[in-house]
C-alpha cells in the first residue's frame, strides 16, 4: 500500500555496546558512531565496508499508486492555501489508513466551518472515525454533542476490532478536547459502550476503560475490579536473552520483570481506576485496594513501585470517608511477598503464553520420570492451592481437584487451566446485578436469606461478602467470565508444567508411575 515493512538485521554487537548516537557521513559514506554513559569507557567508531561487492547507492524501489498519492496527499500540509477539501473527502473512506491519515491531516490545515458539514455526511466506519477525529482535533466545542452522536451511529458489532478501537479512541479524544457530553447525549453513550464492556480483545478492554471512567459509567468500577483480580497474564519479554545478555546492568532488571511477570494489563486496569469517582461501594473499594499488596512479588524497573504507589495514592484521594481511607491506606500499602518454606521449589522458567495444544503437546505419550516434589511446588506458587482444595487442603474458592485425574479427559483439564471462562460451572458462576440506584455489582453470589444478596466480589477474598437487599435488586444474570485468573501457568516452563499436571492428575500421589524413574 501506500508505507513499507521491513526486516531488522544484527549489524553491529557488542558488550558493552552503549551506543548514544550514530550518522552516516554524507562525504565518505562511512557510518559513525558513539558510546558511552552509565560507567563505561565512551568512545567514537568509524565503520567502514572492505570487500569486493559494490558500494554504489542502491536504487530506490519503485512507488506504488499509493505511495504516489500519499505524497501528493502530504505535500499539500506545507501550504493550506492550495487545499480544495472536496478532492481530500473521499480518502477519508480509503482502506489505506496511510492515506486516510495524510487526507485527514491536510483536511485539519483549512477552517473546519468550510467542510464540517460535508464531511460529517459521509457514510462508512473509517470515514465516521476519520471525520470525527478530524473536528475533535480542530472543530468548533459547540459540535461535541453531534461528534459523539455521529461516532455513536456506527453499528458497533458489524465493525473489525481495529475500527473498533478507533472508534473509542476518537470518542476519548472527544471527551479529552471538548469535555463531556450531557444529559440524554451522555445517558446512551455510557449505555452503548457498557453494553461491550469487557471485551475478548485485551487492547480494546483498555481503551473502553479508560473511555467509560471519563464517561463516569456506574458499572465500569464494578466490571473492572473484577477483570483485575482475573484478567489473563498476557506477557511478553522485553528482548530476546542473547540481547539482554550484552548488558549486564540492563539486564538483570529486565530478566527480574520476566521472571516475575507483573500482570500489565491488570495494572492499566488500576490506573484507570485510580481517577473513577462513580460507582464505588465499600466492598469494591476494598477489593480494589487489596490488589496492591498482591503486586509485592512483581519486578520492573527502577520506578515501577513508585508508579504503583503513586496510583494507589492518587486513588486514596478520591474517598472522602477519612476513616475509610486511613483503613483502606493501611491495607493497601503491605505488599504481599509469599513466605516461602524451605523446600518450596520456585519456577526457573523461562515462561511462556501457554495455548492448549502447546500444553496438550507435552503429554503426548504420557507422563514420564516427572518430579514430584517440584510439582507440589508448583502447584503452590501458581495459586492453585489458594483457591481449591486438594486432598482435604487449600482454598475453597473453586472447585475440589482433588479426583481431577479421574473426572477430567487430559485437554478438559488443561482447558480448564489455560481458558477457565468457556465454560463455568453454575456452582461457581459470577452474576451481574444491576441495582435501583443505577450501580452495578459483579462477584459470586455466596448465599441468598433473610431477604438479602451476599455477593463475593474480591475472588481472593471469598468470605469478605456484601450484602444486598432483594428489594434493592433491579436485575440480575449470570456473568461470562469465571473468577478465576486464566494464565496462572504461564510462568512455567515446560519441564515445570509437565511435573504440575502430573502431581494434579495423579492426585498427589508420589508413587504414581508418572514420578518412576
Amino acid at each position: 500500500g501506500a508505507s513499507y515493512v521491513g526486516e531488522k538485521e544484527e549489524f553491529i554487537s557488542g558488550k558493552p555496546l552503549p551506543l548514544t548516537d550514530l550518522v552516516i557521513h554524507p562525504q565518505d559514506g562511512a557510518m559513525y558512531f558513539m558510546v558511552g554513559g552509565r560507567r563505561t569507557q565512551s568512545g567514537l567508531y568509524r565503520c567502514v565496508y572492505t570487500g569486493s561487492e559494490s558500494t554504489a547507492p542502491a536504487a530506490a524501489l519503485p512507488l506504488t499508486a499509493e505511495m504516489k498519492q500519499r505524497r501528493e496527499l502530504e505535500s499539500l500540509h506545507l501550504d493550506g492555501s492550495k487545499i480544495d477539501y472536496s478532492q481530500l473527502l473521499p480518502y477519508l473512506s480509503h482502506s489505506d489508513r496511510n492515506l486516510r491519515y495524510a487526507a485527514r491531516v491536510a483536511l485539519e490545515r483549512r477552517p473546519s466551518a468550510e467542510w464540517a458539514s460535508a464531511a460529517l455526511a459521509l457514510k462508512g466506519a473509517n470515514a465516521v472515525i476519520e471525520t470525527t477525529l478530524a473536528l475533535a482535533r480542530v472543530g468548533d466545542k459547540a459540535q461535541r454533542d453531534a461528534l459523539v452522536q455521529h461516532i455513536d451511529s456506527l453499528p458497533w458489532a458489524s465493525l473489525s476490532t481495529e475500527q473498533q478501537l478507533a472508534a473509542t479512541r476518537a470518542l476519548s479524544l472527544i471527551l479529552i478536547r471538548m469535555g463531556k457530553p450531557e444529559g440524554e447525549v451522555l445517558a446512551k453513550t455510557q449505555a452503548r459502550y457498557d453494553a461491550v464492556y469487557p471485551a475478548q480483545d485485551t487492547a480494546l478492554n483498555r481503551e473502553l476503560c479508560q473511555l467509560l471512567v471519563g464517561l463516569s459509567s456506574s458499572s465500569v468500577v464494578s466490571k473492572t475490579v473484577q477483570l483485575m483480580a482475573t484478567t489473563a497474564d498476557d506477557h511478553a519479554d522485553v528482548a530476546e536473552q542473547k540481547l539482554l545478555d550484552r548488558n549486564d546492568g540492563y539486564a538483570k532488571a529486565a530478566n527480574e520483570m520476566q521472571r516475575s511477570r507483573p500482570n500489565r494489563q491488570q495494572i492499566w486496569y488500576a490506573y484507570c481506576l485510580r481517577t473513577a469517582t462513580t460507582g464505588w461501594t465499600p466492598e469494591s473499594r476494598k477489593a480494589f485496594f487489596s490488589w496492591f499488596p498482591r503486586t509485592g512479588l512483581w519486578k520492573g524497573g527502577n520506578s515501577f513501585r513508585g508508579f504503583l504507589n503513586n496510583m494507589r495514592t492518587e486513588a486514596l484521594g478520591n474517598v472522602a470517608d477519612a476513616t475509610e481511607r486511613k483503613a483502606l491506606d493501611e491495607m493497601s500499602a503491605k505488599l504481599e511477598v509469599a513466605p516461602i518454606a524451605a523446600n518450596l521449589i520456585l519456577p526457573k522458567g523461562p515462561g511462556q503464553n501457554w495455548t492448549l495444544e502447546q500444553a496438550l503437546a507435552l503429554t503426548e505419550g504420557g507422563l514420564k520420570g516427572r518430579n514430584y516434589e517440584r510439582g507440589k511446588s508448583m502447584f503452590t506458587v501458581t495459586m492453585c492451592a489458594a483457591c481449591h482444595r486438594f486432598n482435604g487442603e487449600g482454598g475453597s474458592i473453586g472447585p475440589d481437584v482433588s479426583g481431577a485425574g479421574n473426572r477430567y479427559t487430559m485437554r478438559d483439564f488443561l482447558e480448564n487451566i489455560i481458558s477457565p471462562s468457556k465454560v463455568v460451572s453454575d456452582q461457581y458462576e459470577s452474576h451481574e446485578i444491576k441495582l435501583k440506584n443505577g450501580s452495578t455489582v459483579i462477584g459470586r453470589v455466596i448465599v441468598e436469606e433473610n431477604e438479602k444478596v451476599f455477593v463475593a466480589i474480591n475472588p481472593f477474598a471469598v468470605n469478605d461478602t456484601m450484602a444486598i437487599a432483594e428489594t434493592d435488586i433491579l436485575s440480575k444474570k449470570p456473568y461470562a467470565i469465571s473468577m478465576m485468573p486464566p494464565g496462572l501457568i504461564n510462568a512455567l516452563n515446560a519441564e515445570e508444567l509437565k511435573d504440575l499436571i502430573a502431581y494434579v492428575m495423579s492426585g498427589g500421589n508420589a508413587q504414581d508411575k508418572a514420578f518412576a524413574k
